[in-house]
Protein backbone atom coordinates (compact mmCIF):
# COMPACT_ATOMS: atom_id res chain seq x y z
CA UNK A 1 0.00 0.00 0.00
CA UNK A 2 1.04 3.58 -0.09
CA UNK A 3 0.98 5.85 2.40
CA UNK A 4 0.25 9.23 0.44
CA UNK A 5 0.59 12.70 2.14
CA UNK A 6 -1.93 15.03 0.90
CA UNK A 7 0.40 17.95 1.74
CA UNK A 8 2.85 17.63 0.10
CA UNK A 9 5.43 20.95 -1.27
CA UNK A 10 5.68 20.11 -4.89
CA UNK A 11 2.73 17.76 -5.87
CA UNK A 12 0.20 16.86 -3.57
CA UNK A 13 -1.61 14.13 -3.00
CA UNK A 14 -4.50 14.18 -5.00
CA UNK A 15 -2.62 15.06 -8.20
CA UNK A 16 0.42 12.19 -7.68
CA UNK A 17 -2.73 9.92 -7.12
CA UNK A 18 -4.26 10.52 -9.93
CA UNK A 19 -1.08 10.51 -11.85
CA UNK A 20 -0.67 6.77 -10.69
CA UNK A 21 -3.80 5.97 -11.64
CA UNK A 22 -3.48 6.92 -14.99
CA UNK A 23 -0.46 4.43 -15.49
CA UNK A 24 -3.12 1.48 -15.42
CA UNK A 25 -2.14 -1.89 -14.76
CA UNK A 26 -1.08 -3.15 -11.64
CA UNK A 27 -0.71 0.91 -10.96
CA UNK A 28 -4.66 0.88 -11.70
CA UNK A 29 -5.07 -1.60 -8.25
CA UNK A 30 -2.16 -0.52 -5.61
CA UNK A 31 -4.39 0.76 -2.56
CA UNK A 32 -3.39 4.14 -1.95
CA UNK A 33 -4.30 5.35 1.98
CA UNK A 34 -4.52 9.06 2.24
CA UNK A 35 -2.85 11.42 5.09
CA UNK A 36 -3.91 14.53 5.74
CA UNK A 37 -4.09 16.99 9.11
CA UNK A 38 -7.51 18.19 7.38
CA UNK A 39 -10.68 16.03 8.68
CA UNK A 40 -13.43 17.67 6.91
CA UNK A 41 -16.18 15.42 5.05
CA UNK A 42 -15.22 17.98 1.97
CA UNK A 43 -11.48 16.70 2.12
CA UNK A 44 -12.41 12.85 2.44
CA UNK A 45 -14.50 13.26 -0.61
CA UNK A 46 -11.74 14.87 -2.65
CA UNK A 47 -9.22 12.02 -1.91
CA UNK A 48 -11.88 8.77 -2.56
CA UNK A 49 -12.95 11.02 -5.67
CA UNK A 50 -9.23 10.90 -6.70
CA UNK A 51 -9.14 7.33 -6.53
CA UNK A 52 -7.50 6.94 -3.27
CA UNK A 53 -8.21 3.85 -1.24
CA UNK A 54 -8.30 4.37 2.21
CA UNK A 55 -8.13 7.73 4.20
CA UNK A 56 -6.67 8.65 7.83
CA UNK A 57 -6.34 11.96 9.40
CA UNK A 58 -3.76 13.18 11.32
CA UNK A 59 -2.22 12.88 13.96
CA UNK A 60 -2.52 9.34 12.73
CA UNK A 61 -3.86 6.59 14.71
CA UNK A 62 -1.40 3.69 14.52
CA UNK A 63 -3.77 1.10 15.17
CA UNK A 64 -6.92 2.41 13.20
CA UNK A 65 -4.05 2.66 10.00
CA UNK A 66 -2.75 -0.76 10.92
CA UNK A 67 -6.32 -2.18 10.72
CA UNK A 68 -7.29 -0.28 7.38
CA UNK A 69 -4.51 -1.79 6.11
CA UNK A 70 -5.16 -5.25 7.35
CA UNK A 71 -8.58 -4.58 5.56
CA UNK A 72 -7.26 -3.67 2.31
CA UNK A 73 -4.15 -6.59 2.22
CA UNK A 74 -7.44 -9.34 3.16
CA UNK A 75 -10.19 -7.92 0.84
CA UNK A 76 -11.36 -10.97 -1.12
CA UNK A 77 -12.70 -8.79 -3.66
CA UNK A 78 -10.47 -5.84 -3.91
CA UNK A 79 -11.72 -3.20 -5.88
CA UNK A 80 -10.16 0.18 -5.91
CA UNK A 81 -12.11 3.99 -5.29
CA UNK A 82 -11.33 4.76 -8.80
CA UNK A 83 -12.02 8.82 -10.17
CA UNK A 84 -14.91 9.53 -11.37
CA UNK A 85 -15.34 9.58 -15.81
CA UNK A 86 -13.67 12.79 -17.04
CA UNK A 87 -15.82 15.23 -19.15
CA UNK A 88 -14.66 13.51 -22.62
CA UNK A 89 -15.54 10.10 -21.01
CA UNK A 90 -18.88 11.45 -20.32
CA UNK A 91 -19.50 12.60 -23.64
CA UNK A 92 -18.96 9.38 -25.35
CA UNK A 93 -21.78 8.38 -23.30
CA UNK A 94 -24.21 10.66 -23.60
CA UNK A 95 -27.79 9.49 -24.94
CA UNK A 96 -31.30 10.58 -25.35
CA UNK A 97 -31.80 8.00 -22.56
CA UNK A 98 -29.00 8.70 -20.37
CA UNK A 99 -30.04 7.82 -16.49
CA UNK A 100 -29.75 10.72 -13.98
CA UNK A 101 -27.35 9.15 -12.44
CA UNK A 102 -25.66 5.19 -12.00
CA UNK A 103 -25.68 4.75 -8.39
CA UNK A 104 -24.38 1.41 -9.04
CA UNK A 105 -21.70 2.70 -10.72
CA UNK A 106 -20.86 5.07 -8.45
CA UNK A 107 -20.92 2.47 -5.82
CA UNK A 108 -18.67 0.38 -7.64
CA UNK A 109 -16.28 2.80 -8.07
CA UNK A 110 -16.14 3.24 -4.39
CA UNK A 111 -15.13 -0.25 -3.52
CA UNK A 112 -18.46 -1.23 -2.92
CA UNK A 113 -18.77 0.35 0.09
CA UNK A 114 -22.34 1.81 0.38
CA UNK A 115 -21.62 3.98 3.73
CA UNK A 116 -18.92 5.95 1.68
CA UNK A 117 -21.54 6.34 -1.08
CA UNK A 118 -23.99 7.33 1.04
CA UNK A 119 -21.48 10.47 2.70
CA UNK A 120 -21.17 11.31 -0.84
CA UNK A 121 -24.37 11.40 -1.79
CA UNK A 122 -24.79 13.64 1.38
CA UNK A 123 -21.89 16.08 0.50
CA UNK A 124 -23.40 16.55 -2.76
CA UNK A 125 -27.13 18.03 -1.54
CA UNK A 126 -25.20 19.95 0.70
CA UNK A 127 -23.05 21.66 -1.89
CA UNK A 128 -24.50 21.41 -4.97
CA UNK A 129 -27.27 23.76 -4.03
CA UNK A 130 -24.23 26.06 -3.02
CA UNK A 131 -22.32 25.82 -6.11
CA UNK A 132 -25.42 26.66 -8.28
CA UNK A 133 -26.42 29.58 -6.22
CA UNK A 134 -23.06 30.84 -6.63
CA UNK A 135 -23.56 29.76 -10.89
CA UNK A 136 -26.59 31.90 -11.03
CA UNK A 137 -25.14 34.87 -9.03
CA UNK A 138 -22.42 34.91 -11.42
CA UNK A 139 -24.33 34.56 -14.36
CA UNK A 140 -27.10 37.34 -13.62
CA UNK A 141 -23.45 39.47 -12.99
CA UNK A 142 -22.00 38.64 -16.11
CA UNK A 143 -18.72 36.89 -14.29
CA UNK A 144 -17.65 34.93 -16.28
CA UNK A 145 -14.14 34.03 -14.29
CA UNK A 146 -17.05 33.05 -11.50
CA UNK A 147 -19.03 31.70 -13.76
CA UNK A 148 -16.33 29.00 -15.14
CA UNK A 149 -15.64 28.36 -11.43
CA UNK A 150 -18.60 27.32 -10.18
CA UNK A 151 -19.87 25.18 -13.54
CA UNK A 152 -16.61 23.57 -13.25
CA UNK A 153 -17.05 22.74 -9.39
CA UNK A 154 -20.69 21.66 -10.33
CA UNK A 155 -19.62 19.31 -13.15
CA UNK A 156 -16.80 17.33 -10.79
CA UNK A 157 -18.52 16.72 -8.20
CA UNK A 158 -22.28 15.62 -10.25
CA UNK A 159 -19.49 13.27 -12.63
CA UNK A 160 -18.96 11.22 -8.98
CA UNK A 161 -22.13 9.88 -9.53
CA UNK A 162 -22.26 9.61 -13.62
CA UNK A 163 -24.98 12.28 -13.57
CA UNK A 164 -24.29 12.41 -17.48
CA UNK A 165 -26.90 14.87 -18.18
CA UNK A 166 -26.03 17.21 -15.48
CA UNK A 167 -22.50 16.97 -16.28
CA UNK A 168 -23.22 17.99 -20.12
CA UNK A 169 -25.16 21.02 -19.40
CA UNK A 170 -22.69 22.12 -16.31
CA UNK A 171 -19.77 21.48 -19.24
CA UNK A 172 -21.67 23.35 -21.52
CA UNK A 173 -21.85 26.35 -19.28
CA UNK A 174 -18.21 26.27 -18.25
CA UNK A 175 -17.06 26.20 -22.24
CA UNK A 176 -19.71 29.55 -22.78
CA UNK A 177 -18.26 31.21 -19.81
CA UNK A 178 -15.01 30.51 -21.38
CA UNK A 179 -15.77 32.12 -24.37
CA UNK A 180 -17.07 35.62 -22.73
CA UNK A 181 -20.50 35.15 -23.99
CA UNK A 182 -23.45 37.21 -22.49
CA UNK A 183 -24.22 34.96 -19.70
CA UNK A 184 -26.95 36.72 -18.09
CA UNK A 185 -29.26 35.69 -21.40
CA UNK A 186 -27.84 32.41 -22.15
CA UNK A 187 -30.62 29.87 -22.03
CA UNK A 188 -27.94 27.09 -20.53
CA UNK A 189 -27.84 28.45 -17.16
CA UNK A 190 -31.53 27.10 -16.96
CA UNK A 191 -30.42 23.59 -18.47
CA UNK A 192 -28.21 23.42 -15.13
CA UNK A 193 -30.81 23.79 -13.22
CA UNK A 194 -33.38 21.60 -14.65
CA UNK A 195 -31.00 18.61 -15.16
CA UNK A 196 -29.61 19.76 -11.08
CA UNK A 197 -33.14 19.56 -9.86
CA UNK A 198 -33.88 16.23 -11.21
CA UNK A 199 -30.23 15.20 -9.57
CA UNK A 200 -31.37 16.47 -6.41
CA UNK A 201 -34.66 14.57 -6.07
CA UNK A 202 -33.41 11.47 -7.09
CA UNK A 203 -30.57 11.40 -4.44
CA UNK A 204 -32.91 12.61 -1.82
CA UNK A 205 -35.39 9.54 -2.36
CA UNK A 206 -31.76 7.47 -1.81
CA UNK A 207 -31.93 8.84 1.49
CA UNK A 208 -34.94 8.28 2.25
CA UNK A 209 -34.93 5.08 1.44
CA UNK A 210 -31.83 3.91 3.99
Amino acid sequence: AVLMDIQMPRMDGIQATLEIRKKGGRFAEIPIIAMTAHARREDRNRCLSAGMTGYVSKPIDAEKLLRLIEKLAFRSSPERLSPPPTVEQVETTISSSAPIVDLAMAKKRMGGDQDILDEMIGAFLEDAPVLMSELEQACEANDDVAAHRAAHSLKGLSATFDATPLVNAAFRLEQFAKSQGLLSETPLLKDVQNELERVIQLLSTQTRDQ
